[in-house]
């Protein structure tokens, strides 16, 4: 059995296994995801033992091929193992070719719950949309606010909240195509996870742009009341509170 073989990254992530981190997760999250019980550094020490013990001296192609079977395992650790690999690891080696294998995860309904989706989102898409061509990348996952799945929606926002507190450093015209991806989600479906990426990012935006977000959330009803104090979070007096 390869070292890198799925059956294998379980079971050196079984090794790091602790009960009460199941347990914690189990309960945190209610049976919408399934977890082997390895906390964040047991799984980052997994992926960088792997990578060290030969991973790293991989083809690209393959590793990006291991990152694909590892984000279909059913267990979050593995797929985390799958997101660390790339963020940590294989980043700066992913071309502009790579946009179709990044959304997969996401179309197949392989990553479909808000943990690994915002880590994905936030930890891969974040690094990969500010490389190479930095424009077809963007506009690649701000597009994805059209798709039919709800978590693929949620991505092409929450992929920008690294970015979102200097959204022009990073391209002039950010703001204004975040919020036409906000109201793709906003106006795709009441669920609270469609509400609650956008409040997210517009929570960040707020920073550099108060009043673009303000009039936004005025403008629009439909935006869930969570997801309206978030938004609005940065803006009102008196200590700051993220909800």
């Amino acid at each position: 059995m390869s070292p890198y073989e799925a059956a294998a990254l379980r079971k050196e992530l079984n090794s790091r296994s602790q009960s009460r981190v199941q347990a914690h997760w189990d309960a945190y999250l209610k049976g919408n995801a399934e977890f082997l019980g390895v906390p964040m550094a047991g799984v980052r020490a997994t992926v960088n033992s792997l990578w060290d013990s030969g991973l790293s001296d991989l083809p690209t192609t393959d590793q990006r091929e291991i990152f694909t079977r590892w984000a279909r395992q059913p267990y979050t650790e593995e797929r985390l193992a799958a997101v660390l690999l790339l963020a940590e690891h294989v980043m700066p080696a992913l071309s502009d070719d790579d946009l179709e294998r990044l959304e997969e995860p996401l179309v197949s309904g392989v990553f479909a719950d808000w943990h690994i989706v915002d880590w994905y989102s936030t930890k891969v898409m974040s690094a990969y949309v500010a490389g190479g061509d930095r424009t077809l990348r963007s506009d690649t996952v701000l597009d994805w606010a059209d798709a039919p799945a709800l978590w693929q929606r949620r991505a092409a926002v929450v992929s920008f909240v690294p970015h979102a507190k200097q959204p022009r450093e990073f391209r002039q015209d950010l703001p204004e195509r975040l919020l036409i991806a906000c109201d793709g989600n906003i106006n795709a479906s009441p669920e609270r996870f469609a509400h609650t990426g956008v409040g997210w990012v517009l929570r960040e935006m707020s920073v550099a742009e108060p009043t673009l977000v303000a009039d936004y959330v005025a403008e629009r009803p439909q935006l869930t009341s969570e997801a309206r104090r978030m938004a609005t979070a940065r803006l009102r007096p008196g200590p700051y509170r993220r909800r």
